[in-house]
Parts: structure tokens; sequence; C-alpha cells
């Protein structure tokens, strides 16, 4: 048995120190996934206690900063993947085989077992296919992903040289990230740009810049800031992550304050103060 062991301990350390390991190993990569899993399970942890406690308690307060400095750990998920993704060169049978398809069957199996536990818990057939089809609010980020996933390989075509991963980049933070927080913010401080905020989501998604817009900003940032040489300009990016921390911690408070109760506009993954602090999370690593 030891012998066997000894065996496969000397395999195994082969492997890992072949050339083409090495060469694949992107270990920030695994520094980020990491460190990004803690702060999603803080994200979970101090949602009830920032919800429910007053804006205007020390409490909150703690429970706004573990959110604030929480809130780049999904966009940087995207970011990786992104990195990951355009940057390889798959024939599209084999990406829809190894990428789409391995997300679709996951998450319809997942829809499936909660759809079934609505049953067993009284509901009705309609809204068991509900269920199946629109799934649990948990597994957004899958249908996100799978939205992703397939506009990989179109999304790659066009960012083959670097004035239109630029432009692609401007537009993307543009429509899917900048108007849709002002908008948010608008319809936070008053009520009656309600009507302003809905028009204008409305507007943006006839046009086709929906969510999926703003999470392709993050998953093409990421393959842009993973292949671009930083080392003059990382001193910028520290600043922009440290801004976007302050910004996102200081307007909720402020946000909260003003509406009377707890608002979680700036804490939202489509922010401009989020776009700062994951570039400069990512950056950093």
């Amino acid at each position: 048995m030891l012998k066997g062991e000894n065996v496969i301990i000397k395999e195994v350390k082969k492997c890992a120190t072949h050339p083409e390991f090495q060469k694949k190993r992107i270990y920030y990569f695994d520094l980020l996934r990491t460190v990004a899993i803690f702060f999603v399970v803080i994200i979970h942890c101090t949602a009830a206690h920032f919800e429910t406690l007053s804006p205007e308690s020390r409490s909150w307060l703690v429970a706004n900063l573990f959110e604030s400095i929480s809130r780049w750990a999904v966009p940087v998920f995207i970011m990786i993947s992104g990195a990951l993704l355009l940057g390889k060169k798959r024939d599209l049978s084999t990406f829809f085989k190894k990428n789409v398809l391995k997300i679709a069957i996951i998450l319809v199996s997942w829809n499936f077992i909660y759809g079934v536990v609505s049953l067993i818990n009284g509901s009705s057939l309609s809204d068991f296919i509900y269920n199946v089809i629109a799934g649990h609010y948990h597994l957004w980020f899958l249908y996100m992903l799978l939205g992703l996933y397939i506009l990989t390989p179109y999304i790659r075509r066009f960012l083959k040289d670097s004035e239109r991963l630029e432009l692609f980049l401007l537009i993307s933070f543009i429509f899917g990230i900048a108007l849709p927080e002002l908008v948010d913010v608008m319809a936070a401080l008053s009520p009656r740009l309600t009507s302003v905020r809905s028009g204008l989501e409305h507007a943006l998604e006839l046009i086709g810049f929906g969510r999926l817009l703003g999470y392709s900003f993050y998953f093409v940032l990421g393959y842009y800031l993973h292949r671009k040489k930083l080392r003059k300009k990382q001193k910028w990016f520290y600043l922009a992550g440290v801004i976007g921390l302050l910004l996102t911690f200081f307007a909720t408070w402020c946000l909260s304050i003003i509406v009377g109760s707890p608002s979680v506009v700036f804490l939202k993954d489509l922010t401009i103060n989020n776009v700062l602090m994951s570039a400069g999370v990512f950056v950093f690593c």
C-alpha cells in the first residue's frame, strides 16, 4: 500500500512540474477564486442584517461595511471566465459541447429538482412548469453565464483587434453599467422619477441593451486586463479600487439615510463603483 502511494505521489509531482501543466496554470486566478468564494459567503451571511436593521444603527454600518468590501466577488468570477474563454481558440461545435451544453444540463437539472420540491410543497402543475423553466432565484448566475457562453464565439471574433475591444468596453460600460445605475439612483431619490426609470429600462431592453450587456462588460474586461501590460498603470487601478470601495460604502450609507431604509442601488454588480473595485482587485492579484 505504501509503495503504491509513493508511486502515485511521484506521478502527481511529475505532472505538476510538467511544462505543459505549468504553462496552462494561472495561479492568480486560483487566488481570486478562493478569496471570491469567501466573500460571496460573506454577502449571503450579511444580507439579512443589512436588510432588516436601521441605517442609523451602528450594527447596520458594520453590515454595510461587510457588504461593500464583498461586492467585487461576483464580477471577478465573470472576469476570470472572460479571460479564460475569450483567449481560447476552439471550433464552434467543441465549444458548445464542452461549455454551453454543460451549463445547460446543470441548469435544467437543478430547475427540475426545485420544481419537484415545489410540487411536494403543494404547488400546482403550472407552478412546476414555471419553476422548471425559470428556476430558483439563486440560479440567476447560471442563466447569465449561459447567455455569455452562447455569445462567446461571436464576441471572440469581434475582439480580434484592440480598437474593437476598447470600443466594446466603452459601449457596454455606458449602456450596461452607467445608464442603468443612473436610472436606479434617480428612482431611489424621487418616487416621481419611477416612470422615467421604467421608460428608460424599457427603451434599453428594446434596443437590446439588457443586463447581459453589463455582464458582457466584465467578461471582456477580464480578458482585456489579463492580456494588457499594466506595469506602469497598476497604481491607478489600485487607486480606482479604493475609490470604488469608499463610494460603495458611503454612497450606500447616504442613500439609505435619505430614503429611510436600506438601499442596494450601489451594491449591485452593474454599477460604476463596483467596476472600479473589481478592476482594482483583479489587477492587484
